[in-house]
């Protein structure tokens, strides 16, 4: 992935930790966020 095994290491290590977010934490496609749910205000 990356030539210096520090930031592939670091790089490993953040994809695991996306890797543990819910699914609706991690959008797939960057963009605005998601409106909140009914009954809160954001």
């Amino acid at each position: 992935m990356f030539e210096h095994p520090v930031i592939e290491d670091l790089a490993r290590h953040v994809l695991d930790l996306l890797d543990d977010l819910p699914a609706d934490a991690a959008p797939e496609r960057p963009g605005p966020p998601p409106a909140p749910p009914a009954g809160r205000t954001a």
